[in-house]
């Protein structure tokens, strides 16, 4: 027996020149909160197709995910692997909070944004991609925090605890009542720390805490965000425990990381 299928084994150690592109994209069957687009999934060899499925994004709105793979093969300079790679290792880091040795030559296939104005011609695989986003994240690790604080750029962001992988955040709004000194409101789940909001927001070790709150900025904005649900089977719709968590908050952003993914 098989753990996985051998297609993704084939060719790996080698970096290469021409990828196949599988477009996935979504259809939610009512608006989701906020916009998506297509993935593109770039791999050694050609996948078959299948057939779509459902998924279940946001509060169980029913999704349909459509693949369609690409006949052509994707032809690609060393560079613009190194944009695909960089992305995709990204991706696991901001995202899944996982951290993987960057050695592209060993990966089994690719990930990247496609652009939101879908081409005519699917068959152009180059045409489908991102490649303004791709160059973004490649010369840009994270988007630096010291943005005015007024300014609108923290709004609509991805935000992650680059210590804690349960603290995933979208930025919805400054609010101008509270500020980082103030106590956390008290409808947020408890953590270890509920001094303050800038506190609560903070999860380093007992050492590195004392030294960040002493040099941080606690004239920054008072950030609501929505924390995204640990959820690792969007087949089915949540469950009872997944339901209950509170998904509204407030932090600062200075100990957070903006991600260069939009």
């Amino acid at each position: 027996m098989l753990s996985k299928p051998s297609l993704w084994g084939k060719q790996q150690g080698t970096l290469p020149e021409k990828l196949f592109a599988t477009v996935i994209s979504f259809i939610p069957s009512e608006p989701l909160r906020r916009r998506h687009r297509s993935i593109i999934l770039l791999t050694r060899e050609r996948l078959p197709d299948f057939p779509s499925f459902t998924i279940f994004l946001d509060d169980d709105i029913e999704t349909i995910v459509v693949t369609e793979s690409v006949e052509e093969a994707l032809h690609i300079s060393s560079q613009e692997l190194e944009y695909l790679s960089t992305f995709t290792f990204r991706i696991f880091h901001d995202v899944f909070h996982k951290t993987y040795a960057e050695e592209p030559e060993k990966l089994p296939y690719w990930v990247a944004p496609a652009e939101t104005k879908k081409s005519k011609n699917v068959s152009d695989s180059k045409s489908l991609t991102d490649w303004e986003l791709l160059h973004l994240v490649h010369e840009n690790e994270e988007i630096p925090s010291t943005l005015h604080p007024s300014s609108e750029a923290l709004i609509n962001r991805f935000v992650f605890d680059p210590w804690d992988g349960r603290y995933r955040y979208f930025t919805m709004a400054i609010d101008n009542t509270l500020h980082p000194s103030d106590p956390p409101p008290s409808f947020l789940p408890r953590r270890k720390f509920m001094e303050s909001i800038m506190s609560y927001t903070l999860s380093g070790s007992k050492n590195a805490r004392a030294g960040f709150l002493s040099r941080c900025n606690w004239q920054q904005p008072v950030l609501e965000v929505e924390l995204v649900r640990l959820r690792r089977n969007l087949l089915d719709k949540m469950t009872d425990t997944e339901k209950d968590v509170e998904t509204r908050c407030f932090v600062c952003i200075e100990p957070l990381r903006i991600s260069a993914v939009s």
